[in-house]
């Protein structure tokens, strides 16, 4: 009877290690896996539309931000900047916050792009190859950081022919061989003179804009500018020469202009 008994218990000895007793091997908990620590955003923008319009150069844009480093972020400022080769011809913005469709916060793992972004060059002196979007934020972990998209900007179709035609006139006569010329852009080096009854006429005149001279002498000379998009009518006004003449706009130094920029 006693030796059934031990033997009783050493079965259920067996059985409570092969069920899980104090004899059975644990398998350790994982650790959480590390929290995130900033935010991780690329950026890219749509290639650029470049078009001629009637009021100058039309770049149209989207930029899309994306966050794949698991924290959000408050969109700060979006500027951009339009290069012509490597040299930079002019810049946008800082844009306003309602350029963003949606808002300007961006989600943990999330997407967040522009509207649409028209910027019109009214003065192209050039026409851009490239534009470049730079985007500055604050995540939630009170990181700051920027970032940039950039995206070639293809060349508009070739422009089509003009003509610029006009009179001028002193007071109210009309004045006869006054010199019209175009010293600057696609049609630097065109030029005419004003018939009897004080008109002229220009053909085969390429889409730009520039400034228009008029000069006589005895006359102070005239410039006006013009974006020619279109058969175009400019008329000219001249005094008699005074001491003080107009500087060519052709000579000026032009500096990085601010382009206008519409949201759609």
């Amino acid at each position: 009877m006693r030796t059934q008994m031990c033997a009783l218990g050493v079965a259920a000895a067996v059985f409570l290690v092969g069920c899980g007793g104090k004899g059975s091997p644990t398998t350790p908990t994982p650790p959480p896996p590390p929290a995130p620590t900033r935010t991780v955003i690329a950026a890219t923008m749509s290639a650029t539309v470049t078009a001629r319009t009637d009021t100058g150069i039309a770049y149209t844009m989207e930029i899309v931000l994306t966050e794949t480093g698991g924290v959000a972020a408050n969109i700060n400022t979006l500027e951009l900047f339009f290069y012509a080769g490597t040299k930079l011809y002019a810049t946008a913005g800082p844009l306003p916050a309602d350029a963003w469709d949606g808002g300007t916060r961006l989600l943990a793992n999330g997407t967040r792009r522009t509207k649409t972004i028209i910027v019109t060059d009214t003065e192209p002196s050039q026409i851009t190859t490239r534009t470049e979007a730079r985007v500055t934020y604050t995540d939630d972990k009170q990181n700051t950081g920027s970032v940039v998209a950039s995206a070639n900007n293809p060349q508009p179709p070739a422009p089509t022919k003009h003509t610029l035609t006009g009179t001028v006139k002193a007071g109210t006569s009309s004045l006869r061989d006054v010199k019209i010329e175009i010293r600057m852009g696609a049609n630097a080096g065109r030029s005419t003179k004003t018939d009897s009854k004080g008109q002229y006429r220009l053909t085969d005149l390429t889409w730009d804009w520039f400034p228009v001279r008029a000069s006589k002498t005895g006359y102070t000379a005239v410039e006006e500018p013009l974006l020619l998009s279109a058969n175009t009518t400019l008329n000219f006004s001249m005094k008699k020469a005074t001491t003080a003449s107009p500087q060519s706009w052709a000579g000026t130094p032009r500096r990085v202009k601010r382009l206008a920029v519409t949201i759609r």
